[in-house]
């Protein structure tokens, strides 16, 4: 009786390990897959920032780039929704969907901008436009870190899951909030 016992004791312990291995390979690999769209989109936000500052850029040209950018928002923004986020995770998960729909919407947004102002003859006017759609990258940010990746670390601590780190994605850098202050300026 007392090694039936045991060896139940032991077939539990094992169905425990495996469970709580299980669960930690599902959140490793969620957050690889949604760390990888985090950081193309934080690629993103910096090759605008370089679109944005190249000197002599003509309107068609920067037009065509944004509108890239935005398709590749998009593209991002369903690779989020797609993912197999482990249960938990499924609130965090539409919390990096939201950033990422904040960043596309900006993109595309910021697009439009250009083009509405291209004749604007007010540059204060051109500015708060442009200043708007920017402030919806910026937000992104804060979305991606309140509505993500805080969550996220809560639901690891939760789980009890150790030894993972959340993605972080930071689509405007404080140069980039610079160029910001510079734009409201105007």
């Amino acid at each position: 009786v007392a090694l039936a016992i045991l060896v139940v004791v032991l077939l539990v312990v094992w169905v425990e390990g495996c469970t709580a291995d299980a669960k930690r390979d599902r959140n490793e690999t969620y957050l690889a897959e949604i760390g990888a769209i985090g950081n193309a989109s934080a690629r993103l936000g910096q090759q605008l920032s370089t679109l944005l500052t190249t000197p002599g850029l003509n309107q068609e040209d920067l037009d065509a780039k944004l509108g890239g950018f935005a398709q590749t928002a998009d593209n991002q923004v369903q690779r989020a929704e797609e993912l197999n986020a482990p249960g938990p995770m499924v609130g965090p998960n539409a919390g990096a969907v939201e950033a990422l729909r904040y960043r596309a919407n900006g993109l595309r947004g910021l697009q439009n901008a250009f083009q509405e102002t291209v004749e604007e003859p007010d540059a204060s006017v051109a500015g708060e436009t442009l200043l708007g759609q920017t402030q919806r990258l910026l937000a992104s940010d804060i979305i991606w870190t309140d509505s993500f990746q805080q969550p996220a670390e809560v639901v690891l601590e939760e789980e009890g899951i150790e030894g993972l780190d959340v993605p972080s994605s930071e689509f405007v850098t404080a140069d980039d909030l610079v160029s910001q202050s510079s734009l409201a300026a105007i």
